[in-house]
């Protein structure tokens, strides 16, 4: 499934879901999805019931060199081995604290000494900014001395006495308020603004139980526009939603009036619009490609121009930036369960504009009830695709096999996908290049996997407006030889040359697009020119939740390779692109 994304790594999710009605309204979509997801996730047969008994060792113990000693985490306490051993366990918070035994530096906390002999020790732990520590400790025979310490920060103070009331206060980028302030010893940074003022700025040296007084007064600044950003410097208008948009910024330092404009090549202005009065620091407008009557314009590259006054009429400044239009920069959200984005297994010729990344994650569930035990599966994928380059997408995956078997599988990848032709505009004709790397662990029988090989693919898609097919002839040098617990195949070879035949039927209308896939593979060509099942079917459906650059996914796949032997699983996803 594709899982929420963390908003520290990749967007601000408030800005996204600003008020509690637009975040409820999203859970309750993820909960309708999941519940019909799971709900589908039936199955009967074989197939997984026999890779899993199959994956099952006949002694679980683990296995351990002859005469090698494993030391106790560092995390932890020291357990009883059963031999005798005697030492000091020393842990602090925060970790990272020097422990010395006798003046002598011994390592960092947590840290376990073993073999002392028996004897009383001096333990001293040392860290910067903090009050150093000492006890005295007897270690007896075939004991350990437990020792916890919580370091006591070295402090001092600072006093803030801003001119102005409504001044913004910061420390070290955090927001305080004025009067006293208890800080670490050490260097600090003071940070204070207030609109239509110069911001001010300052290193103070804390010491300890000193006080260190800053007095802040401000200069009226004078009016400049500054910083000018275009979220979207490429913009197609018919991307869906937030992705079919750009956001124009700038910064004032003062308060006054101000305009934009837009031009077209030959210098015609297209869209203008005023701002009201300026009376904080950033402003800004979203456009999605039309002109003041809403018309959507062409092709072609647009200057953007912010003018503004100050509110005395005495300066003027202006900025500047441009914004292209080109209709040919799609922005499509795709999964990769192959491994290339696309369908769930038929990739696609598609790549991304030029600065645009997608993250996405999706869980797949499958349930067996053998009669003695219930047996269980979840593929885990996360996903990346970006573009550095005109036509070229960089695709990454990792897949992790939470299930009730011994292993626990893994699969990793990367893919690189050129698009080298695209012709048409409602009839569309797409094909692309496609290579694969990818490594497999744990298992050689895994459908929703990567098998350990390179792979060559050819994407070709037929477009008829929202109407898509998808047709992707894949070579793949496979590492080993796929099989399942049912195979005894018998061989030497190191490389196992085969395919794959991968077709998809696709119908996006943008906000909301869904499609069904299949995939077939062939046995190792040195194995004869033969089909080798199962055969592959997947559907899945997605939606651009409104307002926002989120995706949510409901997915199923089957594989089935004889009427007693085939399974379903379903699954749900999250995606995101910027």
């Amino acid at each position: 499934m594709q899982v929420p994304i963390p908003p520290s790594l990749f967007y601000d999710f408030a800005s996204v879901c600003y008020n509690g009605g637009r975040m409820k309204h999203i859970i309750l979509i993820m909960s309708i999805v999941t519940f019909l997801a799971f709900g589908c996730s039936t199955s009967r047969g074989l197939l997984f019931r026999d890779v899993v008994e199959d994956d099952k060792p006949e002694n679980a113990s683990p296995e351990v060199e002859p005469g090698e000693k494993q030391d106790a985490p560092r995390d932890k306490p020291p357990e009883e081995t059963g031999e005798d051993e005697q030492g000091v366990y020393v842990t602090s918070y925060p970790d990272d604290a020097e422990v010395y035994i006798n003046g002598e530096l011994q390592g960092y906390t947590p840290l376990k000494i073993e073999d002392l002999e028996t004897g009383t020790y001096k333990v001293e732990l040392s860290m910067e900014g903090y009050e150093p520590e000492r006890v005295w400790v007897t270690i007896d025979e075939d004991s350990y001395v437990e020792l916890d310490f919580e370091l006591s920060l070295i402090t001092g103070f600072i006093e803030l006495l801003p001119a102005d009331h409504d001044i913004e206060l910061y420390i070290d980028g955090d927001p305080v308020h004025p009067g006293r302030q208890e800080l670490p010893v050490g260097e600090h940074t003071v940070h204070a603004r207030k609109f239509g003022f110069e911001d001010y700025s300052a290193t103070v040296l804390i010491e300890e139980d000193r006080t260190a007084r800053v007095d802040i007064t401000l200069e009226k600044a004078v009016f400049a526009l500054r910083d000018i950003n275009v979220s979207r410097e490429i913009l197609n208008p018919d991307n869906p939603g937030n992705l079919g948009k750009s956001s124009i910024s700038f910064e004032v330092t003062t308060f006054g009036t101000g305009t934009l404009t837009l031009e077209n090549e030959t210098g015609q202005t297209v869209l203008d619009h005023t701002f009201p009065d300026f009376t904080t620091w950033k402003h800004e407008i979203t456009w999605d490609g039309s002109d003041n009557l809403g018309n959507p314009l062409p092709d072609g590259t647009y200057r953007v121009t912010v003018s503004g006054t100050s509110s005395d009429g005495s300066v003027q400044d202006t900025v500047v930036s441009q914004i292209t239009i080109d209709r040919e920069a799609v922005i499509r959200f795709r999964l990769l369960l192959s491994g290339v984005s696309g369908l769930l297994y038929a990739p696609s010729p598609e790549v991304l504009p030029v600065g645009v990344i997608q993250f996405s994650s999706l869980i797949l569930g499958h349930f067996e009830n053998t009669g003695t035990a219930v047996l269980a599966r979840f593929p885990v994928q996360l996903s990346l695709r970006l573009s550095f380059f005109p036509r070229v997408e960089f695709d990454v995956q990792g897949t992790a096999f939470i299930q009730t078997s011994e292993t626990k599988p893994y699969s990793i990848g990367g893919a690189v996908k050129y698009l080298f032709l695209q012709t048409g505009n409602r009839f569309r004709v797409s094909g692309g290049l496609t290579g694969k790397l990818t490594y497999l662990a744990g298992e050689t029988n895994d459908t929703v996997s990567n098998y350990s090989g390179f792979h060559l693919g050819f994407p070709w898609m037929l477009s008829l407006g929202p109407v898509s097919l998808i047709l992707h002839p894949e070579f793949s040098l496979w590492f080993s030889r796929i099989a399942y617990p049912f195979e005894s195949p018998e061989t030497e070879a190191v490389v196992f040359p085969g395919g794959y035949g991968r077709a998809g039927l696709l119908l996006d209308f943008g906000t909301i697009w869904g499609g069904i896939s299949t995939a077939l593979r062939t046995l190792p060509f040195t194995e004869g020119f033969k089909l080798h099942l199962p055969f592959l079917a997947a559907g899945e459906l997605h939606l651009l939740i409104p307002n926002t650059q989120f995706v949510i996914s409901a997915l199923a796949s089957l594989e089935y390779a004889t009427v007693e032997s085939w399974y379903i699983m379903g699954g749900i996803g999250l995606g995101f692109l910027n």
